[in-house]
């Protein structure tokens, strides 16, 4: 339906709220976060494309859960890292300034989590640039 009106999809940014999110440190809430952006790793092939942005912690939440949200975060973005490949999408963790969220305000702390191609369940982060992120 998109190129029937000249329009192509290069790819998508999730958005991560606090009941949805990679770093919680509950349980539930980083299930949210995991079928979320499963559905997401579906959409953006469906329409065309080629990689996903993802937010390492919550926007809206600069403070601070407890000092293993980073460790949190990755472990839990590995679990879709599979998802991701299978449906050939490309994961990038887009950093938000620290006034919006507690955990990756750079790029250099934004490693790509997911890279299609790799065998399932070789899950060993890869650093990716955003085609239209500048550095």
């Amino acid at each position: 339906m998109l190129g029937d009106h000249g329009i192509t999809v290069s790819g998508g940014c999730g958005m991560v709220t606090p009941d949805e999110e990679f770093a919680h440190n509950l349980p539930h809430v980083r299930a949210r976060a995991i079928e979320y952006f499963r559905r997401q790793a579906q959409f953006t092939q469906a329409v065309g494309g080629s990689y996903l942005l993802l937010g390492a912690a919550s926007a809206g939440r600069p403070g601070a859960l407890d000092s293993y949200e980073t460790e949190r975060s990755a472990a839990t973005m590995r679990l879709v890292a599979d998802d991701f490949a299978a449906a050939g999408i490309h994961g990038a963790v887009e950093p938000i300034r620290p006034e919006e969220t507690s955990i990756v305000h750079t790029f250099r702390r934004g490693a790509t989590p997911a890279r299609p191609g790799r065998p399932p369940g070789d899950r060993a982060p890869q650093r990716r640039s955003v085609p239209h992120a500048q550095r």
